[in-house]
């Protein structure tokens, strides 16, 4: 057993080390299968069991869900390492979690107790960068990015960071510029790859972002949003047989990713396979319930599976979010003068039952 944990700390130290040549954040360290088993999960659990005061054990534990994108149980964990003891990388994988979470005001404060632990470290700064930048707030990102470049000069990922800071000041030409020289500096980063083929999908080109979605799909093969780049590009050239199969296979790799459940939910729906359709677009409204049409989809799905109540109620929310939605009130309207029918055939019954009962002799 404590070989198994000794190994596992071996490896995680071996990620780290790559990492800061050729990573850009913690979610890129997920490779090491002997690390992600379900069989090093049972490990763990198990030398957690053993030993509750272990901080490294719940430490790993915490990694190993951060990179299934289990982000509450990788809060969790974390959060019992932190009461054992306090530790940078702990601190870091806590900001890392509630980012993901959208807490971003808890993400916020572990990042500083992250960098007063230890400021000029390349994986805080490098996170404290993009969480600036995911926050627009630039000035700040130009601070880290400074940092950066002034203690790690070499760090490949410097390149890619300013072709990232430059997509989301919306300097496109910049963005080209520094990500297409991110990819010559080091071919295996996928994320260069995602950001080259997600700009030409944003400029309409999606001949070209499907170009590069392939070149990073050489590079890590079942990449959930290198699969949805793909799709987006087919949909916009009207293919939709390509554009469902890449839906579909970012889908299948992510169903966190609502672009591809949507577009699924709402093939299903038009080929009139209610369920199925009901299954991904329910999905869908999980992680983005604000999606256009979504709610006047749902209501269909939950008429034509004969759950009336539920299609109501979908039928309000599609009005709420959209009051010219014409579909959507002629669809209220309908079901509403169904269920009346409904009730008055069910009170005539009733009249009629007690009436026979009267006149019986």
């Amino acid at each position: 057993m404590q070989k198994f944990i000794f190994k596992i700390a071996f490896i995680l130290i071996l990620v780290a080390c790559q990492e800061q040549k050729a990573r850009f954040a913690v979610q890129e360290n997920a490779q090491i299968d002997a690390f992600y088993s379900l069989a090093s999960l049972q490990t763990l659990q198990k030398a957690w069991e053993n030993d509750p005061e272990n901080d490294i054990t719940a430490y790993q534990l915490a990694l190993w869900y951060f990179h299934q994108k289990e982000y509450n149980k990788a809060k969790d964990f974390v959060q019992k390492a932190l009461k054992i003891s306090e530790r940078a990388e702990y601190y870091l994988l806590k900001a890392q979690c509630e980012n993901a979470l959208k807490n971003f005001t808890e993400a916020r404060s572990s990042l500083q107790k992250t960098l007063n632990l230890e400021k000029n470290n390349f994986q805080v700064l490098l996170f404290a960068f993009q969480f600036a930048m995911e926050q627009s707030e630039w000035q700040e990102a130009e601070r880290y990015l400074q940092k950066l470049e002034k203690n790690y000069p070499e760090a490949p990922q410097l390149t890619f960071a300013k072709g990232k800071l430059a997509f989301l000041k919306n300097d496109t030409l910049q963005a080209y510029h520094f990500l297409q020289k991110a990819v010559e500096q080091n071919p295996a980063y996928t994320e260069s790859y995602k950001l080259l083929s997600h700009l030409y999908n944003q400029q309409n080109q999606p001949t070209k972002a499907i170009e590069w979605a392939n070149k990073g799909l050489k590079v890590k093969n079942l990449y959930d949003s290198l699969f949805l780049e793909k799709a987006l590009a087919w949909q916009k050239l009207k293919e939709k047989d390509s554009a469902a199969k890449y839906f579909l296979r970012a889908y299948q790799q992510n169903n966190r990713l609502y672009q591809a459940s949507f577009f699924l939910g709402e093939q299903a729906l038009k080929a009139e396979k209610y369920q199925e359709a009901l299954n991904f677009l329910e999905n869908a409204y999980r992680y983005a319930p604000a999606l256009p049409k979504i709610n006047y989809f749902l209501g269909i799905c939950y008429e034509k599976l004969g759950k009336d109540e539920l299609a109501l109620d979908f039928y309000q929310k599609a009005i709420k979010q959209d009051a010219e939605d014409l579909m959507a009130r002629q669809a209220l309207y309908f079901l509403k003068e169904k269920l009346e029918r409904e009730r008055m055939k069910r009170l005539q019954d009733s009249l009629w039952k007690a009436q026979s009962l009267k006149n019986e002799p």
